[in-house]
């Protein structure tokens, strides 16, 4: 009497066999029969390829894509340029300078930058450029 393999047993092999062929130890050519299409829709899962494209063709787009820039982060002479630009136009009111000292002490510098960025405008600038 033949055994069948448990879907533990089925899914171990088909692991073992993608690791096989993502390391270069297995050609893709290669793989057993029945173990092609659940090796090819497995990888297509992992990737989060979308129907119409191959595994392949996905991931060349995926490396040719360009990369989003970094946007451009105000340094400190900025923020100290637009903080009083907004005290002089009566903006920024003085009761609220210790509130909002308070805040910004206790928060991450980044997240601040990227704040001010976005106050001052220039994620706008960024974007339209």
């Amino acid at each position: 009497m033949q055994r069948t393999a448990t879907n533990e047993e089925l899914r171990s092999a088909l692991s073992d066999l993608l690791d096989a062929v993502e390391s270069g130890v297995l050609h893709e050519d290669e793989l057993p029969e029945p173990f092609a299409e659940p090796a090819e829709a497995a990888r297509r899962a992992l990737y989060g390829v979308p129907d119409g494209y191959s595994v392949r063709q996905w991931m060349r787009m995926q490396r040719e894509a360009p990369s989003e820039p970094a946007p451009v982060l105000p340094d400190e002479t900025a923020i100290e340029a637009w903080l009083r630009s907004q005290m002089e136009s009566g903006c920024l009111l003085s009761e609220d300078l210790p509130r909002l000292m308070a805040r910004y002490a206790l928060c991450d510098p980044h997240q601040m930058r990227e704040e001010f960025a976005e106050r001052m405008g220039m994620d706008e600038d960024a974007r339209a450029t």
